[in-house]
């Protein structure tokens, strides 16, 4: 490669970073509210403030524990109340310790 198109590469990816990226004073990124402050609709539409949107999200997330836990609770009464279920379990006690 020559001295000259290294030259060309090197001010043809200043331009594309110049192009991306502005210089600014500031180093930092934006904040949520400086990123997205050309788009009010978007920040109202999800505003943690809404007590609607807080009672589905906390809806939402006590289900999802919910299942977990009869999902945990079928698993352990599948392993305690059924008989062939739980010979099996003391006669390989190598699956018990893998679990």
């Amino acid at each position: 490669m020559t001295k000259g198109k290294q030259q060309k590469d090197v001010e043809l990816k200043e331009v594309e970073l110049t192009e991306v990226a502005p210089k600014t004073d500031n180093e930092f990124p934006p904040s949520y509210e400086e990123a997205t402050a050309k788009y009010e609709e978007m920040q109202a539409q999800f505003s943690w403030d809404d007590l609607a949107v807080r009672r589905i999200f906390i809806r939402k997330v006590y289900a999802i524990l919910m299942v977990q836990l009869l999902v945990t609770v079928a698993i352990v009464a599948l392993f305690t109340f059924c008989a062939p279920v739980k010979y099996y379990i003391q006669v390989h006690p190598e699956l018990y310790m893998c679990s």
